[in-house]
């Protein structure tokens, strides 16, 4: 049976493809994943932006997203709770080979490592 992409992948195609074929601005995508799920869910007093006094998970990059939306995949540390984790801890545990319905698997580092070489959603 096959496993679920991991949550990071999903998320990281997704903006990707509001950029490259829905025409999305970098911040506008990015905005997808962050302010405007606080405000449907009304809670944007405390989350959805990086402001002093609200709750934030953070993932710090090497590059910049709005000059070029592919260094989104150059994650240099995440904050989750508090707790800092570079990237060689969080990408060494989670490498893991998902199997396909044609009997195969897919390794998901080795898919992470073709988005951050090839566009998956070039127009």
């Amino acid at each position: 049976m096959p496993r679920s992409c991991p949550t990071g992948l999903q998320v990281h195609l997704g903006l990707r493809a509001l950029h490259q074929v829905a025409g999305r601005s970098p911040a506008q995508a990015l905005r997808t994943a962050t302010v405007m799920p606080a405000q449907m869910f009304g809670v944007e007093d405390d989350l959805g932006t990086a402001e002093p006094g609200k709750l934030a998970d953070l993932t710090v990059i090497d590059g910049d997203p709005f000059r070029d939306f592919n260094d989104l995949t150059r994650v240099s540390w995440v904050m989750r709770d508090g707790i800092t984790h570079r990237q060689e801890s969080v990408v060494g545990s989670h490498r893991l080979a998902v199997d396909r319905a044609d009997g195969d698997s897919e390794d998901w580092h080795a898919v992470g490592q073709i988005i951050r070489r090839d566009s998956c959603c070039a127009p």
